[in-house]
Formats: structure tokens, sequence, C-alpha cells
């Protein structure tokens, strides 16, 4: 087995001291939950967006159109017919965009999306898009679709996984 010997000289040991805690710095908890923060819940928002706007997406699929019933309660509240679907109010569209928290998880940290509900009104129309709803007495009868607002798939890893390697590359640069 080869061994691997580094020696610093004394001219060059504050310099490596420094780029040492700046890497410690960059890479622990509180780096980690800056990175999530800066970097990944901006993007994460943004894929919401466009899921929004396109009443769906390649994650969660296009969203049902809505019943004919639902039309009818929009055009009779003084909403637009069939669109924009889940956007009523763009109280629910505000929150899941807008909300979310950064947890630390041991020596890691996640980003949570939405965060805590504001109401009980957004949480039951948060839950509602996500799951759809059932008729309580028949469990099997549907009342409405679920059109989901949040969810991660291929695109969303991707997009996080190129933003980390974005974050490692500028550290390292930096140093």
């Amino acid at each position: 087995m080869a061994l691997i010997n580094v020696s610093v000289n004394q001219a060059d040991q504050a310099r490596f001291q420094q780029m040492f805690h700046r890497l410690q710095r960059e890479l622990s908890l509180q780096g980690r939950q800056n990175h999530l923060r800066r970097d990944i819940q901006p993007v994460m928002r943004e894929r919401i967006a466009e899921r929004f706007q396109g009443e769906g997406d390649s994650t969660v699929g296009a969203w049902a159109p809505l019943t004919e019933a639902t039309e009818n309660i929009r055009e009779w509240l003084g909403f637009g017919r069939e669109h924009p679907i889940n956007e009523r109010t763009g109280r629910l569209r505000h929150f899941v965009e807008n909300s979310f928290e950064i947890k630390p998880l041991g020596q890691t940290a996640e980003l949570v999306m939405p965060g805590k509900f504001s109401n009980e009104e957004i949480e039951n129309k948060f839950r509602k898009a996500q799951q759809g709803k059932t008729r309580s007495r028949r469990k099997d009868a549907i009342v409405t679709v679920p059109r989901p607002v949040v969810a991660i798939g291929q695109v969303e890893n991707d997009l996080a996984t190129t933003q980390t390697r974005m974050w490692i590359d500028r550290i390292l640069r930096s140093l």
C-alpha cells in the first residue's frame, strides 16, 4: 500500500489553514443550509410555477380537466370557467411557491416545500390538490381528482444534482 505524505512549508501554512477553514465553513451544516436556500429552493420554486402555468408537467402528468359542475361553480363565482386549474384565488399557488423550511437533519439539512401551513384553508386546498377528495360516506366515490402541485421526479432530482455540482465547483474554485 502506498502512503501519501504532504508537507507544507511555513510560508504556505497560513494559506493552507485559510483554505481548510473556508472549506470547513462551506461544507458545515450552516453552509449546506445556505446552499439549499440559495441554490435549490429557487429551482424547485420555478418548477412549481411551471407546473401551475402548464397545469401539470412531466413529473405529475397533465392535470385532469375540470368537471362541468366545477366549471359552473367557477363561472358563478366570477372566475374563469376552465382555467387556470388549482388557482381560483392564487392563495394556494402563492403559498406553495413561497413557503419552505430548511431543517437540520443530523449532520445534514433538508429542504421542505411547502413549509408550515399558514392556515387550515390552505392546508385543505393543498391536500385536495395533492390527493384529490372522496365523499366521506363512500370512500370509492371520487369528488375531486388529484392535481398535484408539489412532486419530486427525475427532472427535479437532475436540477438539484446540477445545482449541487455547481455549488461544489464554486467552493473549489474559491480555494
